[in-house]
C-alpha cells in the first residue's frame, strides 16, 4: 500500500510540472526523481526485513488454525 501511495504522490508532483507547460521528457525525469525520493522515504521507515503478511485464518472463537492443530 505504501508503494502505491509513493507512486501516486510522484505522479501528482510530476503532473504539476505538466500543467506548468513542461514536455514529456521533463515529466519522466521529475517523476523518476520524485518516485525515488518517496520510495526511499517509505523504505527508510518500513525496511523490507520488517514486512510481514498476515496469512493466519481465525475461527469464530479467535483461535488460529495453528492453535487448533496443537496437541492438548
Amino acid at each position: 500500500m505504501g508503494v502505491a501511495v509513493a507512486v501516486v504522490m510522484s505522479l501528482i508532483v510530476a503532473g504539476a510540472g505538466v500543467v506548468a507547460g513542461m514536455h514529456w521528457q521533463a515529466f519522466v525525469a521529475v517523476f523518476c526523481a520524485a518516485c525515488g525520493t518517496h520510495l526511499g522515504t517509505f523504505l527508510k521507515d518500513h525496511p523490507v526485513e520488517q514486512i510481514t503478511f498476515d496469512t493466519e485464518v481465525r475461527t469464530k472463537n479467535g483461535a488460529t488454525q495453528a492453535d487448533q492443530q496443537k496437541p492438548q
